[in-house]
């Protein structure tokens, strides 16, 4: 994936998943998560206009971790991707 800065959004992606359970690599090879519908996580997420909120919500450990943050814009992928992993 190259070099990313903690704040860059495939940085902030990346530890949403993961945090989630989530591994984004292995969803794909298990075909749950196709490379277009990865890029356009990244797309959202490089957009958002919240993403400082990650930085807390990931930072911050007594929250349930069930589902992705109302507030994420990629909730809908990463809430399925929760579910059929």
């Amino acid at each position: 994936m190259g070099n990313f800065t903690t704040n860059s959004a495939p940085f902030r992606m990346q530890e949403m998943a993961l945090t989630l359970g989530i591994d984004l690599a292995s969803v794909q090879f298990a075909g749950l998560l196709r490379q277009t519908e990865l890029a356009g996580m990244f797309v959202r997420c490089s957009g958002c206009s919240v993403r400082e909120n990650c930085a807390d919500w990931l930072s911050e450990p007594n929250l349930p971790r069930d589902a992705a943050p109302v507030w994420c814009a990629n909730k809908a992928q990463m809430d399925r991707l929760v579910s059929e992993s």
